[in-house]
């Protein structure tokens, strides 16, 4: 997920999701935007991400 988000950011939780689980089936995004959420939480925990108006992004060292 921190890949996605360097690469892709700013990004929604559904573009990141999209790119983070390009191989999975679109019935099952569901299931992987709450991994993804989960994912980006840790990151926001470490510092390491951060939403601003709906957008996730990387948070530079």
């Amino acid at each position: 997920m921190a890949r996605a988000l360097a690469c892709h950011g700013p990004a929604s939780l559904e573009a990141l999701t999209r790119y983070a689980y390009d191989d999975v089936p679109e019935a099952r995004l569901g299931v992987a935007a709450r991994s993804a959420l989960a994912h980006l939480l840790k990151l926001e925990g470490e510092g390491r991400a951060e939403q601003r108006a709906g957008e996730w992004m990387a948070r530079q060292p």
